[in-house]
């Protein structure tokens, strides 16, 4: 499991398993990160139901850094994640959102690295792209 950062920004992926990614920012406490990941996980579990549930993914680029923000948008609710990619990251990214699912999650800051919620801890939200 190897994690890359982008150091002023603190966003992270790594690859679970075979083609599965799971990105996020990267927080200093373990406490911040299980906060945020949290948040997105109730944030999406109320987003409507039937097809009002079927959702985007936008990448907005962030004009004063030229990073690019995650954000999921489904009917006229949005979630603005704490994510924000460089190009290598996006590329990564849009290359696995093309094999089917992955997994928007939070790390944080070890003294070996930064350390992935979905892998320890199971804590993350499964995206499936169209």
């Amino acid at each position: 499991m190897r994690a890359q950062l982008l150091p002023a920004r603190q966003a992270a992926l790594v690859l679970l398993g075979e083609n599965i990614l799971a990105v996020g920012p990267c927080f200093l406490s373990r406490r911040q990160a299980r906060q945020a990941v949290q948040y997105y996980m109730r944030k999406l579990a109320r987003v409507g139901s039937g097809e009002e549930r079927a959702s985007r993914l936008l990448f907005v680029r962030q004009a004063d850094s030229g990073y690019y923000r995650l954000v999921i948008k489904s009917g006229p609710q949005e979630l603005v994640t704490h994510c924000l990619l460089d190009e290598l990251m996006l590329r990564r990214l849009v290359r696995s959102c093309r094999q089917g699912i992955f997994i928007l999650t939070c790390f944080y800051e070890s003294s070996q690295g930064p350390v992935c919620l979905a892998f320890t801890e199971g804590l993350g939200v499964v995206l499936h792209s169209p």
